[in-house]
């Protein structure tokens, strides 16, 4: 479990963690990348309480890869849960995933989005697991919540370091191509909680969909499709047509508005960085012209 300035949420997840019923020998490895705040601090105070409980220090350089990778290497299974400070798991989470890890190399948990966020419109759950392709592509797992052996972990060199967001995306496709196949244990959740401001949701959108570019560089060649102007031109007219709804339409649409715009642009910004045109990958724009309604419209993320 990676951490950088958590001690607002740290607690939530450690208690969360000391209520799993497991009855096999497992441990919980904190590793702490350059905390500045009390992170460290509130780890340790659990540390009588969870006895499985282990803090390490990632210090080299700041990353959530490179903390993954550093936890990894301190973990003394050969069998690993992947899952955020700013998280909560479910209560039966550790067995569920034991269980189906007894079984497959690789496995894709749940992710609930409404639990802890109130932005909805933000907040859609991501298509993750052996049944969805991201973008088009390949399946992939959530970096929030995912089991792998070590085997098929050390196999592809843990998670790509140079890979500043997206890094679960690329570790899932690296595993695939290396013969490893996804499985599902969706019962297994783990609760996320997203940016709290306005500003904050926008700018990790916007990162997002960036990420998605630089994977398309990456993948092309393997597969990962394109599609350019011809086949996102609908989406940015679409988005151009409903500005003047965002002063008199509901709140719920605006955002939606603003997260689909959002998408757009950081795959703008990601075509100017990499030097690519890669505008869309995937256009679910369903909208009346005379009516916007919250079921009617579907951002391309």
């Amino acid at each position: 479990m990676p951490a950088y300035n958590e001690a607002r949420y740290i607690a939530e997840q450690l208690e969360a963690l000391a209520a799993q019923n497991y009855a096999r020998p497992w441990e919980i490895v904190v590793v702490n990348n350059r905390s500045t705040d009390d992170t460290a601090q509130i780890v340790e105070k659990y540390r009588d309480r969870i006895t499985n409980l282990r803090l390490v220090e990632a210090a080299e350089k700041q990353g959530r890869s490179y903390a993954r990778n550093v936890g990894a290497k301190y973990a003394k299974a050969n069998t690993l849960l992947f899952c955020d400070a700013h998280t909560v798991v479910a209560r039966d989470w550790v067995p569920l995933m034991a269980e189906a890890l007894a079984e497959h190399d690789v496995v894709a948990g749940g992710l609930d989005v409404d639990k802890l966020n109130q932005s909805w419109a933000w907040n859609r759950p991501l298509h993750i697991g052996a049944q969805h392709k991201f973008m088009g592509f390949l399946p992939f797992v959530a970096g929030a919540n995912f089991g792998i052996s070590r085997a098929a972990f050390e196999a592809v060199g843990g998670f790509g370091e140079d890979v500043a967001i997206g890094e679960d995306a690329d570790l899932s496709f690296r595993v695939q191509l290396k013969g490893y196949t996804i499985s599902d244990a969706s019962n297994a959740i783990v609760y996320v909680r997203y940016r709290e401001t306005a500003w904050g949701r926008w700018k990790q959108a916007v990162r997002f969909a960036e990420a998605h570019v630089y994977l398309y560089t990456k993948y092309s060649k393997h597969g990962y499709p394109r599609r350019g102007l011809k086949e996102a031109w609908p989406l940015y007219t679409w988005l151009l047509r409903y500005v003047p709804r965002l002063f008199v339409g509901p709140s719920q649409d605006r955002q939606r508005w603003l997260k689909t715009c959002a998408a757009c642009w950081g795959r703008i910004q990601g075509s100017v960085k990499y030097r690519v045109l890669y505008l869309s990958a995937a256009l679910w724009v369903q909208v009346s012209l005379e009516t916007l309604s919250p079921n009617g419209m579907y951002a391309a993320v």
